[in-house]
């Protein structure tokens, strides 16, 4: 990924240190790399690399604020036609230092147009950095999330979550 790390960076101006991709969602035609916007630019946003003609482009989100600190992405699903993704709020600039967490939203965005259509705050005190579909059926998605403690001892939980679609 080399290659096509240094036309991320290209295309968005960012550093080395600043490029920190927290998902991926591969579709037939397209492949969308979430950056974790954390850093001096909190450049949130989506890479979307059109796999047939190789074209790059990166499309700028918002997320949802806590005291005044953005949200950046942590992790990212496909579900039929929406965008589920975890987004984390720490109280650092970095990229990679770990700092006070101080909550994490889920939220649901059309993969048409990007827009956030749903937010749900879930904890003040946990950083989740993993999500994936568990079960689903006509009314309600039923999500793992796995959570990162910042610790070394390298275990996580996973919970369950279950919403309405």
């Amino acid at each position: 990924y080399t290659k096509l790390f240094d036309r991320f960076k290209k295309l968005t101006s960012l550093s080395k240190e600043e490029l920190n991709i927290e998902g991926l969602i591969n579709t037939s035609e397209k492949t969308y790399f979430f950056q974790r916007g954390n850093s001096i630019h909190a450049a949130n946003g989506i890479f979307i690399l059109d796999e047939i003609t190789n074209y790059l482009t990166f499309k700028a989100i918002t997320l949802p604020a806590l005291n005044g600190i953005e949200s950046s992405f942590t992790d990212a699903i496909l579900v039929t036609e929406n965008i589920y993704f975890l987004a984390a709020v720490e109280n650092t600039i970095s990229t990679y230092d770990d700092g006070e967490i101080l909550g994490t939203f889920l939220c649901k965005m059309r993969l048409d147009d990007f827009v956030i259509t749903k937010t749900l705050f879930l904890s003040e005190k946990h950083k989740f950095e993993g999500i994936t579909l568990y079960q689903q059926n006509e009314t309600l998605l039923t999500f793992l999330l796995c959570e990162d403690n910042d610790d070394e001892q390298l275990k996580s939980k996973i919970y369950k979550l279950t919403i309405n679609k």
